[in-house]
This record gives structure tokens, C-alpha cells and sequence, in this order.
């Protein structure tokens, strides 16, 4: 004849499966984690793609969708129209860019880190740096704002090491240089050959410390990986 469960026998099995369950989650929030992170990953290869196709069709011209001569640029696209400072290109890209490279898109998921709970908007910037001058990116060098454009993929020296994009991550946010002083986090970074990777601040270059400067028309004033490459498109994001 079977022995029913008594009443011990169930609160055990119950107290292994909760630590079962408490030694289970952190590992399946790790590898939730992980895949968000490597789907967003896949987004900055595909746009990292697009600007490759873009500067086929423009004359080897990255892009550069704001006017360094005016305060205000009017940008178009994605059936709609608004205004942007000079390096608010970091942030509008994908709206001039819909209608010939995203079917008329400009937001939605391949815009966004998969992890990102909020209403923004786009989570991968345009590199500051691929619209600015090479001399702009060296504070020895730096003029001011007659020293803004745009600037070929032909003039990038390393492009497997120099990044078009990089992400602003939903959970530890934007990679500047003072955020990143403990390695918190991997930067992830869209480069000029097309691909994408995640790297530790030890494996990449420090930006210009004090990032766009402090002309009208910035939009970061201190540095950040991926977007102030010291350079320019003649430098490197990423030690190789």
C-alpha cells in the first residue's frame, strides 16, 4: 500500500523547488539579458549596412542630414518634418534616411534596444565624429563650427576599428567616458566595414574628453565612446 504525502513531505518539496527557483532566475535573467543584448546587436550590423549602401549612392559620403551653416536644420522624412541643431544628427538620422533605406520607417523596433521599457525613440546615435572634420576632433587642432561636414567612408584609415554608431543601452545608458571609469558594462559599437561587437572600455580608444565642445548645435558636451573619436575618421574606437 503507497504512503500518501504527509504534510512535512509537501512543505519540503515545496521549500526545494522555491530555492530551485531563487538558484534558476538570476542565470535566466542573465540569458534574457544576454539575448536582448545580442539582438540589438544584429539591429547596429544592419544599419551599420545601410550607411555602407548610403555612401555608395551619395559619392562615398557617410551620413550627414543636418547644415553646419545654420542653426537649424528643417529635417524631412518618415511623412512628417521638424527641426535639429547640427549634432542633433546623432539622434534624427533615421528620419531623412526612411523613405530610400527603411521603407519609410523611422521608428520602431530595429531602432530600439529590445530591452527598453520607455518611449524613446532610437537607442543607436550616429557617430559624431564621421560629420566634423579631422582637425575638429583634436583639441590642439579645433577651430569651432567651420570645421563641421560631412565626411567620406573613402577617408576612414581603419575601418574595421572606427564606429559609425553606438548604443545608448536602456539599462546603463549612455557609454561616456566618465560612466564607463569601472568598466561597468560592454560598449556596443556599429563600425565602418558593416559589422558590430560589444567591447570593454580597456579595449577601446578614450573619446575627446570634452565631446562636441561648447558651440551652439552640440549635443554632448563631455565624451563619449563611439562619438568623439579622437581623429575623426582618421582615428580608431576600437584597439586593434
Amino acid at each position: 500500500m503507497r504512503r500518501a504525502f504527509t504534510l512535512i513531505d509537501t512543505l519540503l518539496v515545496i521549500a526545494i523547488v522555491a530555492l530551485l527557483i531563487t538558484l534558476l532566475l538570476p542565470g535566466m535573467a542573465s540569458a534574457r539579458a544576454a539575448a536582448r543584448d545580442l539582438a540589438s546587436l544584429s539591429n547596429i550590423r544592419s544599419h551599420s549596412g545601410v550607411f555602407q549602401m548610403y555612401a555608395g549612392d551619395w559619392n562615398e559620403y557617410l551620413p550627414c542630414v543636418t547644415r553646419p551653416d545654420a542653426d537649424l536644420t528643417i529635417i524631412r522624412g518618415c511623412g512628417g518634418w521638424g527641426y535639429s541643431p547640427y549634432f542633433g544628427a546623432t539622434q534624427v538620422w533615421p528620419i531623412p534616411l526612411a523613405d530610400s533605406y527603411y521603407n519609410g520607417r523611422c521608428e520602431g523596433a530595429e531602432f530600439i534596444h529590445p530591452a527598453r521599457r520607455d518611449d524613446a525613440l532610437i537607442d543607436y546615435l550616429l557617430s559624431s565624429s564621421i560629420i566634423a572634420d579631422p582637425a575638429y576632433w583634436d583639441l590642439t587642432t579645433r577651430t569651432g563650427p567651420n570645421q563641421w561636414g560631412g565626411q567620406k567612408l573613402t577617408s576612414v584609415l581603419f575601418p574595421s576599428a572606427k564606429a559609425v554608431l553606438s548604443e545608448m543601452h536602456p539599462i546603463h545608458g549612455l557609454p561616456t567616458r566618465v560612466a564607463m571609469r569601472d568598466g561597468a558594462w560592454r560598449v556596443a559599437l556599429g563600425l565602418a566595414d558593416g559589422s558590430a561587437g560589444r567591447w570593454a572600455p580597456t579595449d577601446l580608444v578614450d573619446p575627446v574628453p570634452s565631446g562636441e565642445g561648447i558651440y551652439p548645435g552640440i549635443m554632448y558636451g563631455q565624451g563619449v565612446y563611439g562619438l568623439h573619436t579622437p581623429g575623426g575618421v582618421r582615428g580608431r574606437d576600437v584597439v586593434r
